[in-house]
């Protein structure tokens, strides 16, 4: 519904993942998705630095990249980076975050709607959740040996948004 909800608005999206190795993807397509219903994909700030590394995005999807290496990580100061960037060249800030763990964390606590990916053993958004921080929390395991087996999660999630192109269907 949130998803929607942000299509049928247009509004401004910032997708990022600290699982670059199993979540990239999900949130990519994701992107995609909203870009085509017409949302805008926050691009962000060139030359953040977080958490002894550089924030950038890849395939519209905000990482943190440390020594030439997508890094796996839960700390929200990359988000904490990005916010902060955005605010100092004077460009608005998200409508809504799609994103997991910290990132998601601390969009939802700097009052951006946000939706979260989050395994059962990192608890954090799903109290966020329950708090009214974060808008939705998706349940999975973040980290399974082949991304591809989050293509039918992502198909039923942009499908219930109303977003899976009809070609995606067959």
């Amino acid at each position: 519904a949130r998803l929607r909800k942000a299509a049928a608005d247009g509004e401004r999206v910032l997708l990022a993942t600290g699982h670059p190795g199993g979540l990239l993807d999900v949130h990519r397509r994701t992107a995609d998705a909203l870009r085509a219903a017409g949302c805008e994909i926050v691009r962000i700030p060139g030359g953040l630095m977080a958490d002894e590394g550089m924030v950038f995005q890849f395939a519209d999807v905000a990482v943190l990249e440390r020594g030439a290496t997508l890094w796996h990580t839960h700390s929200p100061v990359p988000m904490a980076a990005i916010l902060d960037g955005l605010e100092r060249e004077g460009r608005p800030q998200p409508d809504l975050v799609v994103a997991d763990h910290g990132w998601a964390g601390c969009a939802g606590q700097r009052g951006i709607d946000s939706i979260g990916y989050a395994d059962c053993n990192d608890p954090a958004l799903f109290l966020g959740e329950a708090e009214g921080t974060l808008q939705v929390t998706v349940p999975l395991d973040d980290h399974v040996a082949d991304p591809r087996y989050y293509d039918p999660m992502t198909d039923y999630l942009l499908d219930a948004a109303g977003l899976l192109p009809s070609v995606d269907r067959e």
